[in-house]
């Protein structure tokens, strides 16, 4: 195993997908969370679409929503140097339950986006002067390294609309960032999404046999009295981070809280609630993906037959249904 698990020691040739694409994020503030992205992280915007009545209806069948709802949607992304994840907003016309009840970290389902920043002291500035402030401000955590080394890396984390938690991480300047920055912003685009899981290991099991993922971090630890994500004392985390094969960013990231995850209100992960609905990844090969889950009895969602007529989806693709109750997309470029 490489010294750093940023650096692969596999080929993306060994992939059956590509690293994390796009998570979607469903909200009914569509205002602050464009803020957020555009002014605060420095993301793009080919702008808002609103789908008419027929599309609409097949896409809301396509995503699991009821005809009733009506939504806008656009995309942001980094340009440049910094490209990254893209984040898929829709935004909700009706008001939604959140799946996550509160900003309280043991709450599953998705929970969090990050992005690497050269400077969190500067960051923390510019998101105070837009009235967002960070949790408990900059935090140090110490990792060990395949070869045993402590290494400390430092993280920010803000309170996002829909009770997400949106993070900025640097690294020690012997590893690489955990995602390409654009140098003349000091930020790159989001570098991975985590997801806090009750059923991990099975979870597990479908990243690494469905989908081709490489598990390079799978750790237990006990959160400290100066958790950033609202975690008590004590609490143990089981922390895994996940990559596509030849890639050193849009992973994923992993947390099991054990008897301490806290279950929300309403159906675990399930859309349309607001937050963090969808992570999606691009293949080469969708029909074999499709035998993969059949083969392996994982729930399909919508056909990947479907056609999708709209610039923020794809014409060949198909949602799974991950061990968690997570939707999953997979789409064939």
């Amino acid at each position: 195993m490489s010294q750093d698990i940023f650096i692969p020691l596999s080929k993306t040739a060994d992939a059956v997908v590509g690293p994390l694409d796009t998570v979607t994020w469903v909200t009914n503030n569509s205002h602050d969370l464009e803020d957020i992205l555009i002014n605060g992280y420095f993301q793009s915007t080919d702008g808002w679409y609103r789908p008419e009545k027929k599309e609409l209806n097949r896409l809301n069948r396509y995503l699991g929503f009821n005809n009733e709802l009506t939504w806008k949607i656009a995309k942001f992304f980094m340009k440049g140097e910094g490209k990254n994840i893209n984040v898929r907003v829709i935004a909700v016309d009706q008001s939604l339950p959140c799946i996550r009840s509160s900003y309280d970290g043991l709450y599953e389902g998705g929970a969090t986006i990050s992005s690497p920043i050269i400077d969190l002291s500067s960051h923390e500035i510019i998101m105070k002067k837009m009235g967002i402030n960070s949790t408990i401000g900059i935090k140090n955590m110490e990792f060990q390294s395949p070869a045993g080394e402590t290494y400390v890396s430092s993280e920010i984390v803000y309170e996002g609309p829909d009770n997400i938690f949106i993070l900025g991480v640097t690294r020690p300047e012997i590893f690489i960032p955990i995602g390409p920055i654009n140098n003349n912003r000091g930020i790159g685009g989001i570098a991975y999404s985590a997801r806090c899981t009750t059923n991990t290991d099975e979870t597990i099991s479908f990243f690494k046999n469905i989908l081709g993922y490489e598990i390079r971090r799978d750790v237990e630890f006990q959160i400290d009295n100066n958790s950033a994500i609202n975690i008590s004392e004590g609490v143990k985390e089981r922390f895994i981070q996940g990559f596509s094969p030849g890639t050193s960013s849009g992973y994923i990231v992993l947390m099991d809280h054990g008897e301490y995850t806290k279950q929300n209100k309403i159906e675990p992960n399930k859309m349309p609630g607001r937050g963090i609905t969808m992570w999606s990844f691009m293949t080469t090969n969708l029909d074999h993906i499709y035998d993969q889950a059949k083969s392996n009895n994982i729930e399909i969602l919508s056909s990947f037959d479907r056609e999708i007529e709209c610039k923020y989806f794809h014409s060949k693709s198909l949602i799974l249904k991950d061990p968690d109750g997570f939707s999953i997309e997979i789409f064939e470029n």
